[in-house]
């Protein structure tokens, strides 16, 4: 967990704490002291670590830290949740504390806190300050972002990675995860995929390819793809999720025997409804990859499981294109695949799979970006990439007869930063 991430739990503990506090004493009690004392500690940590300003938002069940979403688990999941319910009768769920503020003004903030919370829907009288700005933001975090769909995925896709992040480091800390927000945020990826999966495919791929990924990247890859195959077949929502699910705690599940594949999935909590689809699924993958019997699901998972790891950067071998690993599927590179499947799963990628690197004359490397209609797949939206790794403006191939691909350059031979990739060129 970096420093802002830790500094801004600590925030929303202190501020949980101090709300719980002050419903059963007053400002001047010594628990409220020490709460308040707490409380600057962590304020002078951010400040330590050079932020000129600490900035938390609470837009319903998601916190946001100076714009950043905080990685939740269950416990501070249940404190932004109640924090927000307790703080918005007041008419307060943004605080800014920036550099300089002292005790005295979080001892003034108390008061007024304990003054507002004693009686219902009433609102914080706050006055101007230098140190210490209260505020409301209108909507929740999916609302603010319903103008702007590309926007959204970015923080979809982004939230989903800290969130399986932090599950991973849970499970290898011997905790027992809730996969409550998991589930959450989940559905939301599935709702935006439904009308607006390319973005989401592009993320996923988007990766300096002589790196090694680790297991929460690798899962959310799997993950988008499965989501992605399962909505273009017209699978049922339901197995949607689950199979969402599958690719997502899949990386709990290896082992030579069925029963081993779920043994791990036992400790988690918060699989509700989705416990049994999702045992027999990850049950079946692991029977289809030993040339046994397996329903879609499951079919779907070993599939997508092995295009992902032979387009990954591996000890032992490099990273692959995308359109060779699919050439290789095609061509009956797994023998126990579904070969109906496969044709699938290759249609549904797409001759320029989104994300994936090409060449085209005129212009050099460019990454494949989106690909609408029939046309569009066999001449796709493309982003030029620079000699500086920076990205240009898209060139629709469609559009422009006169540039087309010429080639599918190996991963290794076109190494960029994803960072300087999404900040495009003035």
């Amino acid at each position: 967990m970096d420093s802002l991430q830790r500094v801004g739990t600590e925030v929303v503990n202190v501020l949980f704490s101090l709300s719980r506090a002050l419903r059963l004493y007053d400002p001047n009690n010594a628990a409220v002291q020490r709460i308040i004392d707490d409380f600057c500690q962590a304020l002078d940590q951010g400040f330590a670590e050079g932020e000129p300003e600490l900035q938390l938002r609470l837009l319903q069940d998601e916190a946001f830290i100076n714009g950043r979403l905080l990685r939740a688990d269950l416990a501070l999941y249940e404190r932004i949740t109640s924090l927000h319910r307790r703080l918005a009768p007041t008419g307060v769920n943004e605080l800014t504390f920036r550099r300089g503020a002292q005790r005295a003004d979080i001892e003034s903030l108390t008061a007024a806190l304990a003054e507002a919370l004693r009686v219902a829907d009433r609102r914080l009288e706050w006055p101007a300050n230098d140190h210490v700005a209260l505020g409301w933001t209108e909507g929740d975090a999916i609302a603010s972002f319903r103008f702007d769909p590309d926007r959204l995925a970015v923080w979809l896709y982004r939230s989903l990675l800290d969130m399986v992040d932090t599950l991973y480091e849970q499970v290898g800390a011997g905790a027992r995860p809730s996969l409550l927000p998991l589930r959450r945020t989940l559905q939301l990826v599935i709702d935006s995929m439904r009308s607006h999966s390319g973005v989401f495919q592009v993320l996923a791929a988007l990766r300096d390819p002589a790196e090694p990924v680790g297991p929460a990247t690798r899962r959310v890859m799997v993950a988008v793809d499965l989501v992605g195959l399962a909505l273009w077949l017209g699978l049922p929502l339901a197995d949607v999720l689950t199979l969402g699910l599958a690719g997502l705690l899949g990386g709990f599940a290896r082992g030579r025997e069925p029963d081993a594949a779920v043994r791990t999935l036992l400790r988690f909590e918060g699989l509700g409804e989705t416990a049994l689809p999702l045992t027999l699924l990850l049950h079946d993958a692991v029977s289809v990859r030993a040339g046994g019997a397996g329903a879609m699901p499951g079919r779907c998972l070993a599939l997508v499981e092995e295009y992902v790891a032979a387009c990954l950067f591996a000890e032992g071998h490099e990273a692959r294109a995308p359109r060779g690993v699919l050439d290789s599927l095609v061509k009956g590179g797994l023998p126990w695949a579904d070969k109906r499947l496969v044709a699938a799963f290759a249609r549904y990628k797409g001759p320029f799979p989104l994300g994936s690197l090409v060449t085209i004359d005129p212009g050099g490397l460019a990454v494949v970006v989106a690909a609408v209609g029939e046309e569009g797949r066999r001449r796709p939206t493309v982003v030029p990439i620079g000699p500086d790794g920076r990205a240009r403006e898209p060139v629709d191939l469609a559009a422009e007869p006169d540039r087309r691909i010429v080639g599918v350059p190996k991963p290794s031979e076109a190494r960029f930063s994803p960072a300087l990739l999404l900040s495009r060129e003035a």
